[in-house]
């Protein structure tokens, strides 16, 4: 556990200010980059959606699907 002022800014901070964090480049980074599903999907859905407009990529179907989709171990 990270004590709370040892916590540096929300990525989207870095992003909207890039100037106010210049001088951090040299410290060392540890990105947390869990978070909701939803947020996951929307992300995916989004880079599926422009890479389709701009003909980048090539869509593949999946063959095989595990028998249980929360055990990523899982052979069927």
């Amino acid at each position: 556990q990270v004590a709370a002022d040892h916590i540096g800014p929300e990525i989207h901070e870095i992003l909207q200010r890039a100037e106010d964090f210049r001088d951090r480049r040299a410290e060392r980074t540890v990105f947390d980059s869990t978070g909701w599903a939803v947020e996951d999907d929307i992300a995916l859905r989004l880079a599926v959606r422009l890479a389709e407009e701009h003909d980048l990529g090539l869509a593949v179907t999946l063959e095989r699907l595990p028998e249980d989709p929360y055990d990523p171990y899982a052979t069927a």
